[in-house]
């Protein structure tokens, strides 16, 4: 036998007043009878060589739990675990000649009724969803009204004026939408502007959007004040017949040094910046 039943309980309760080496002796003559699957012979001295003790501990052990027949000895217990052991071989060695256990797609009746199939609920569908359908489904979801309608040109702007603001629009990553024109054309009310103006003046920008305090904002600086001194100058050099430049007069005071004296002298001497 290569396993057999051990039933701890059992053992403690038998070998209660046995000592440790008695306990020990009883075990390894126990291990000797399964593992032979026969009676222990006659032989205390045979037998304790086998199993490490005195002769005389296995004679006491022989005849408290063990029966002699003869010139061997027996042991109830082990010998109904050495038959059901010889049973199983048995049995397997049958099934063993008979092909082996049945595989697992091999069908072996249980005796129990046959249960009929049910219809699966919700007509599953056993397909597997691919990428594409996932796709057409996202796009067949109804969009919003604002990105369905389309945006024509408004009235009074001029097809090359709105041709450029799509384009600045659509560089920008800016959706032309109704929302977007509505409120330009609202802030362009608030300049004075036509909507024309309005995105005439971004795109010269490169605006996306528009708003009136946008042009206080970025209007041209002012030009410096010019001191009553340098009116007076000018004056001065204009009746002196000093010609003009762009339209505007020449700064007389970096032409040379004479006409810096003699607008200075007319200015009644004093010098000018």
């Amino acid at each position: 036998m290569h396993y057999y039943q051990h039933h701890i309980g059992d053992f403690i309760q038998a070998t209660a007043r046995l000592t440790d080496a008695q306990s020990m002796t009883y075990l390894r003559m126990l291990w000797l009878y399964y593992e032979t699957e026969q009676p222990l012979p006659n032989n205390t001295k045979v037998i304790g060589l086998k199993v490490g003790a005195d002769p005389e501990a296995v004679a006491l052990i022989l005849e408290v739990f063990f029966v002699q027949d003869g010139n061997l000895w027996s042991h109830k217990r082990c010998d109904a675990e050495i038959a059901d052991y010889k049973a199983i071989c048995d049995r397997n060695r049958q099934n063993g000649k008979a092909g082996g256990r049945p595989k697992k797609t091999q069908w072996v009746s249980s005796g129990l009724p046959v249960e009929t199939h049910t219809k699966p609920k919700g007509n599953p569908n056993h397909e597997p969803v691919t990428n594409n359908q996932s796709k057409e489904k996202i796009n067949q979801k109804e969009k919003p009204a604002a990105l369905k309608r389309d945006v024509v040109i408004p009235e009074g702007v001029s097809e090359t004026t709105w041709a450029d603001w799509m384009q600045l629009r659509k560089a920008k990553r800016a959706p032309v939408t109704q929302t977007a024109i509505d409120q330009i054309a609202g802030e362009a009310v608030k300049a004075g502007w036509t909507l024309e103006q309005a995105l005439a003046e971004s795109i010269a920008r490169g605006w996306t959007g528009f708003k009136s305090e946008w042009l206080t904002q970025h209007a041209a600086p002012a030009a410096p004040r010019r001191t009553q001194h340098q009116i007076n100058a000018e004056a001065t050099a204009r009746a002196l017949g000093y010609g003009q430049k762009n339209g505007s007069f020449f700064d007389v005071i970096g032409e040379c040094h004479e006409v810096k004296a003699d607008v200075a002298a007319r200015l009644g001497g004093s010098d000018f910046q």
